[in-house]
């Protein structure tokens, strides 16, 4: 193997290694609700399009970890 194709290998591993990284702490963020991590995720000024949610990533951290956790959850069962 030449030099250059184990450089690449190693950058190809060391970018998987990345994402997984911001993979876990987006999930622990969410899960936690811990809008400070969740907004530490995201550049300035980031535009989100996740699931239902369309909009600037500060609407997004808000809505996800606001009581409701904007997942259309809440502590209380719903009115029967």
């Amino acid at each position: 193997m030449s030099n250059n194709n184990e450089l690449a290998l190693l950058q190809e591993l060391e970018d998987k290694q990345a994402l997984r990284e911001v993979s876990t702490l987006f999930a622990r963020a969410l899960d936690r609700a811990d809008g400070s991590l969740l907004a530490s995720l995201f550049a300035d000024g980031a535009q989100v399009s996740i699931g239902a949610f369309s909009g600037p990533a500060s609407e997004f951290v808000a809505a996800s970890v606001s009581p409701a956790g904007g997942q259309g959850s809440s502590a209380e069962p719903p009115p029967e």
